[in-house]
């Protein structure tokens, strides 16, 4: 018994879906190279930094959000900017 062909709009969705989802990581890799960049302008190496893509707006931060020292503060308690920790009380 032949598998019934995949409905068109099944087969038009996946694909405008697949190409939103390959558009989104082309945009958090340009988002993240440039918080590199900056990071590096800045005097601070990137590889030491995370700045959570969702985290807190920070006026401090050339970056524009909180970032954490990856090494020395793994529990993100004290942004390198601001000083607020990302879980705010």
């Amino acid at each position: 018994m032949a598998a019934e062909p995949i409905d068109p709009r099944i087969v038009a969705a996946r694909e405008a879906f697949e190409k939103a989802d390959r558009a989104r990581l082309t945009a958090r890799s340009r988002l993240l190279n440039a918080y590199g960049e900056v990071l590096k302008e800045s005097g601070h190496n990137p590889e030491d930094i995370t700045v959570p893509v969702d985290g807190w707006n920070c006026e401090k931060s050339p970056l524009g959000k909180c970032a954490y020292g990856f090494f020395e503060d793994p529990s993100r308690d004290d942004c390198i900017f601001c000083h607020e920790p990302e879980e705010r009380k």
